[in-house]
């Protein structure tokens, strides 16, 4: 019987010393927190106190039970429960971690992408801008250049065609100023004398030379007559054939000078305006041919010459 007594005995003491153990513990929890919200008072319940959510709150054992077993369990379930969290917790920032540098490092390929996309753009665009500025370029040359051509033709074209109404209009002046001339011859008398001595020298010179350059000389003239045949001759050198006046004729008094030089008497042309133009030109190209002998002065003064176009 005592020896039963004393073993009940040991088992409350135990009991009372690992209650007090526990509420010691439970107080010195219950001080730090500031406001303390206890469970329902169930035996072994557990709850968080409001403001300290990490916080487990004091285990509460029942005198009565003893339960020193669930205690034990429940802290353990307590520290695997906070493991569990804590790994929970690491593997959140881990991921997060891992988001963010994903993240980042997709913001850096994107910024490279664009950034390289842009550098494109920009040589591309540089590139059709030096192309197109080396077009017009171009185009602007061969531009200047084919106007510069067609200007100068055209510069070419005029002088020739001015130089052509010139040459036209001198010749034109001659012919007028010849008709102008003849139209001047008004008296009768004068016209009848101008008309012998034509006929008279057309006669003489037929076969002896003429507008058409022929060179063969009347072998029985004198020498005066040979002399006119032969500066009938140099004269025809310079006369311009025109098949256009074939059959046509004309005469001009001259007047040739000691030294070769001739001149030619105003209104003295007889024959076809056109022929007496030409033959005109024919003598003021020549200026000057042999000159005459002292014998020939006196017959020189006045000397007619015929142009004939055969």
């Amino acid at each position: 019987m005592n020896s039963n007594r004393k073993g009940l005995w040991w088992q409350l003491f135990l009991a009372i010393v690992l209650h007090a153990s526990l509420l010691l513990v439970g107080l010195i929890n219950w001080s730090n927190m500031q406001k303390p919200q206890e469970a329902s008072g169930m035996q072994g319940d557990i709850s968080l106190v409001e403001g300290n959510n990490g916080a487990p709150e004091p285990i509460k054992i029942s005198l009565d039970t003893g339960d020193v077993v669930d205690a034990r369990q429940l802290i353990a379930k307590r520290k695997l429960d906070a493991a569990k969290a804590k790994a929970e917790e690491e593997a959140k920032a881990k991921a997060e971690e891992a988001a963010k540098a994903k993240a980042a490092e997709e913001a850096r390929a994107k910024a490279e992408a664009e950034a390289k996309a842009r550098a494109e753009e920009e040589q591309a665009k540089a590139k059709a801008e030096a192309d197109a500025k080396a077009r017009a370029e171009a185009e602007a040359k061969a531009k200047a250049e084919a106007e510069a051509k067609a200007k100068a033709e055209a510069e070419a074209k005029a002088k020739a065609e001015a130089a052509k109404k010139s040459k036209e209009d001198d010749l034109g002046k001659i012919i007028q100023e010849s008709q102008a001339k003849q139209t001047k011859q008004s008296q009768p008398s004068k016209k009848a004398e101008q008309n012998a001595k034509y006929n008279d020298a057309f006669a003489s010179l037929l076969g002896e030379g003429g507008g058409d350059g022929s060179r063969t000389t009347n072998a029985s003239a004198g020498d005066f007559e040979r002399y006119k045949a032969k500066i009938q001759n140099e004269i025809n050198n310079n006369f311009s054939y025109n098949p256009a006046f074939i059959g046509k004729r004309c005469a001009i008094d001259v007047r040739i000078s000691s030294d070769g030089s001739i001149a030619i008497y105003n209104g003295s042309q007889n024959g076809q305006a056109n022929v007496c133009a030409l033959g005109e030109q024919a003598i003021i190209n020549t200026v000057r041919v042999t000159p005459p002998s002292n014998d020939f002065m006196s017959q020189v003064n006045r000397v007619t010459l015929v142009f004939i176009i055969k």
